[in-house]
């Protein structure tokens, strides 16, 4: 009897099967279902995906709009083309089941509301449900802040020249008021010894003002003397230090 040949071995085939990041990826391809403006649209919202740099934050809301946390290569992306979802009356039951996740902290979903550009504060419950509320038909009307402003080169400081030193003040000619109390306020002191200052000065200006228009125009001829050769006697410095200031030119020359 003629041995039987032995049967050829079966070559095992590994199926490919679609894990969940297939799955996410073909609701991305498929496009967004919702009505709202897709995300990547919001100016502020747009800047603020592409900044995030904490994963859990990205996946958070890639889960919360697609259901599944995403590639990270393709995530970002997803996350731009979101526009809400077909049923918007979901927003309520996806709220619910994110705020009794406890795996789900507060500070994530404050992150969130960061990126979308939302009200921070408020109780877990609150910010679940501000999140899918504007998810569930977003729009850049329903942003709370508006978008970053590219901040602008500083431009150098400008250096502040030296002020030069200021020159000693000029002395001024005493009034006709001051050379009158000159006189008077030895008197006054001598007739009442126990006056205090403000007594005498106020004793001084009765004085002045029972003087008749003749004794005042004495004391007010002396001061405009006064003033004027003091001026002169200005006008003659300024003119010697400009000549000072002329030589030493002419001797760097």
């Amino acid at each position: 009897m003629a041995e039987e040949e032995p049967r050829a071995k079966r070559t095992r085939v590994a199926v490919e099967r679609l894990g969940d990041d297939a799955e996410v990826a073909e609701v991305e391809e498929s496009g967004p279902e919702g009505s709202g403006e897709p995300l990547g649209e919001i100016d502020y919202v747009n800047e603020m995906i592409g900044k995030i740099k904490d994963d859990d934050v990205a996946r958070l809301l890639h889960t919360i709009c697609y259901g599944k946390p995403g590639k990270q290569t393709t995530r970002k992306k997803g996350l731009r083309a979101f526009n809400g979802w077909a049923d918007a009356s979901v927003a309520k039951t996806k709220a619910d089941k994110l705020a009794t996740n406890n795996k789900v902290k507060v500070t994530m979903i404050k992150e969130v509301c960061g990126v979308l550009g939302l009200e921070k504060s408020g109780t877990k419950d609150e910010l679940c449900s501000r999140v899918t509320e504007f998810l569930a038909k977003p729009s850049g009307e329903n942003v709370v802040k508006s978008a970053p402003k590219k901040r602008k080169a500083a431009k150098g400081k400008k250096k502040k020249g030296k002020k030069g030193k200021k020159g000693p003040k000029k002395p001024r000619a005493p009034s006709a008021y001051i050379l009158f109390c000159k006189v008077a306020r030895p008197k006054v002191v001598e007739e009442e010894p126990d006056a205090d200052q403000k007594e005498i000065m106020s004793k001084m200006g009765a004085m002045w003002k029972a003087l008749s228009d003749d004794e005042q125009g004495k004391y007010k001829k002396q001061s405009a003397a006064l003033k004027a050769e003091m001026e002169g006697g200005a006008a003659e410095a300024s003119e010697e230090e400009a000549e000072e200031s002329e030589e030493e030119g002419s001797d760097e020359e």
